[in-house]
């Protein structure tokens, strides 16, 4: 249990603050991109994510995730960017439905239920195969 509460503390807790930052920048995309700038939903929905990922990988590896399997930040980076896109499709199916249960003018909340949905599955992904504790991984 000891060992269970020290990774997440030195992992789990600093990469749920940077999910927060990361997800305001996406969700105020969105917002901006639908309401001010007239975009479709769906499609500043994948600008939204674009800019979601960029800003979580450039904090997650600052503050959470800081033994890279990876020597070539690149690498990582597409990587990184490929599992958080490999959630997409659990994202957009919350937002869809959401949105067709409850509108779009609830389109906030609807991010919410599509962020926590999407938030598990590439916590998962990153932490397992991308960022692996180096006890484990040896």
């Amino acid at each position: 249990m000891k060992k269970l509460n020290q990774k997440f503390k030195t992992s789990f807790a600093p990469y749920f603050l940077v999910c927060i930052v990361a997800f305001l920048l996406d969700a105020s995309s969105l917002l901006i991109l639908v309401h001010v700038f007239q975009f479709g939903i769906y499609q500043a929905e994948v600008i939204g994510l674009l800019v979601g990922n960029t800003s979580n990988y450039l904090l997650a590896t600052r503050f959470a995730f800081t033994d890279s399997k990876y020597d070539n930040k690149l690498k990582e980076f597409l990587y990184y960017l490929c599992f958080g896109m490999l959630s997409y499709p659990f994202h957009h199916l919350a937002l869809r439905f959401s949105n067709a249960y409850i509108g779009v003018e609830y389109l906030a909340f609807s991010k919410v239920v599509a962020v926590l949905v999407s938030f598990s599955i590439t916590y998962l992904l990153r932490k397992s195969i991308l960022f692996p504790d180096k006890e484990t991984s040896n």
